[in-house]
């Protein structure tokens, strides 16, 4: 708002911030609604890094942008149906990953980045519960009513 009232010769460019924001890399990992509609609505979505794919591929196509990318690297079905009009109009690059067909040379180079960020202690696992062995089931409600953020972990005594 300040760019709105401040006199323009003091400004240092013509166009409001705003304009900016789709020039910034963004790099985000969302766990509600609300904060994942505040991002494509102000900057759009170049790339998904798509773990359900069978689930999510209609909202994945909806939401990318011209010429974006969608990784995908898990689903829950063998056959997904993918939106064609949607993906074609916007000529999106769909690619398939699998961390066991990594080249040897970048497995090392994964390895190697991960085995520092150990090291530094600076990878944060998010475990929203833990629950013994006799309660495997409550684990998997957990988990399928989304009822929590973060890793459920069946623990052994």
């Amino acid at each position: 708002r300040m760019w709105e009232i401040q006199d323009p010769a003091s400004r240092g460019n013509e166009r409001p911030p705003s304009t900016y924001m789709s020039q910034f890399w963004y790099d985000a990992i969302v766990y509600d609604e609300q904060t994942l509609d505040f991002l494509i609505e102000s900057v759009g979505v170049d790339r998904v890094i798509e773990v359900e794919f069978s689930g999510n591929a209609e909202l994945d196509f909806a939401v990318v942008r011209q010429d974006g990318e969608i990784t995908v690297y898990g689903s829950d079905a063998g056959q997904v149906s993918v939106p064609f009009f949607p993906a074609i109009v916007k000529n999106v690059n769909v690619q398939f990953f699998i961390v066991y067909n990594l080249s040897p040379a970048d497995r090392v180079r994964a390895v190697s980045a991960l085995t520092r960020l150990l090291e530094a202690d600076v990878l944060a696992h998010r475990i929203a519960a833990r629950v013994p062995l006799e309660q495997t089931a409550e684990a998997h409600r957990l988990v399928e009513e989304g009822k929590v953020i973060g890793n459920v972990v069946v623990t052994m005594t």
